[in-house]
């Protein structure tokens, strides 16, 4: 019987063997397709990969596990819907006490899809959401739930990355009961419209530079602004620290310090970053002096 440690081991082959495009490993983001997977299942703290068994029944591969300790419920599911689409999710049922004793039920869901367009243009979208009794009357449950969206260009190189938190509201129905898809979906509002509560947009500028635009209805708090990416571990992903009140000084770069930055043990991703080098030299920011900088603290 197969289990979830080959399923960990040899996540591409079983991918593939559940129709995945062929066209996604001419990416170097395929590789972020597939750690995304692996990082959806190491949530689950399983004491024994190799006795956790996993199926296969109709494209779908999957696994149910309990957690011998807290008694946390775990369900998880591979499919491949469409050749271009990705899909892994995962369940979690659990009972928590409150101070009072009372139980707290919660049901949490993960989804994480995958696309890549004709362009080799790779999305990689992740929903989360939970619903739990706390505070509720028979037949309610609470419910919040937030989404990000990473896109990564043909050549691999991360170019946006957007974050969005959505209203909490009551639904009429109890934890045990409400759809596992009515979690995630909300209201059956879609993700990254205006029905946010707090957004984060993220887009490259320039090899190292994001531009950031951010903006939290319910404190008020709105940022627009450059920040340079963190480049210890290279520049394919969009890798920053949120500094909106801080100053912000972006000095340009000189052509060897490029080439330096332009060091990828991926030499797709390489030729990829070197498109967003263009006029970095001349580029130069100063978030106090820059009419492109703006913020306006919480209420």
């Amino acid at each position: 019987m197969e289990n979830v440690l080959q399923l960990m081991e040899k996540l591409d082959g079983y991918v593939m063997e559940l129709g995945l495009d062929p066209k996604y490993k001419e990416s170097p983001a395929y590789k972020k397709v597939l750690a995304h997977v692996d990082m959806l299942i190491s949530t689950i703290n399983i004491d024994s990969l190799k006795d956790v068994s996993i199926r296969k029944d109709d494209g779908i591969i999957s696994f149910v596990y309990t957690d011998p300790t807290t008694r946390d419920k775990y369900k998880f599911e591979l499919s491949v819907p469409e050749k271009d689409e990705l899909r892994c999710t995962r369940i979690c049922e659990s009972t928590n006490y409150n101070m009072g004793r009372t139980p707290v039920q919660k049901k949490s869901v993960v989804e994480v899809v995958s696309k890549i367009d004709s362009r080799g243009q790779i999305t990689i979208t992740t929903e989360v959401g939970q619903a739990d009794s706390l505070d509720c009357g028979f037949g309610n449950c609470n419910v919040w739930r937030y989404a990000d969206r990473k896109i990564y260009d043909s050549y691999g190189v991360q170019e946006s990355w957007e974050i969005e938190s959505y209203p909490n509201y009551k639904a009429n129905r109890d934890v045990s009961n409400i759809d596992t898809y009515a979690i995630i979906r909300g209201r059956g509002k879609p993700c990254f419209d205006n029905y946010y509560v707090r957004r984060t947009n993220v887009r490259r500028r320039y090899l190292d530079v994001v531009n950031i635009w951010h903006e939290d209805k319910e404190t008020g708090e709105k940022y627009s602004g450059f920040q340079e990416m963190h480049s210890e571990h290279g520049l394919q992903d969009l890798d920053f620290s949120y500094r909106f009140e801080q100053p912000v000084v972006i000095y340009p770069l000189m052509t060897a310090e490029i080439e330096q930055k332009l060091s990828e043990e991926d030499p797709k991703v390489a030729e990829g970053l070197r498109r967003y080098t263009e006029g970095r030299e001349k580029f130069e920011y100063d978030s106090e002096k820059s009419t492109e900088y703006s913020y306006r603290a919480s209420y």
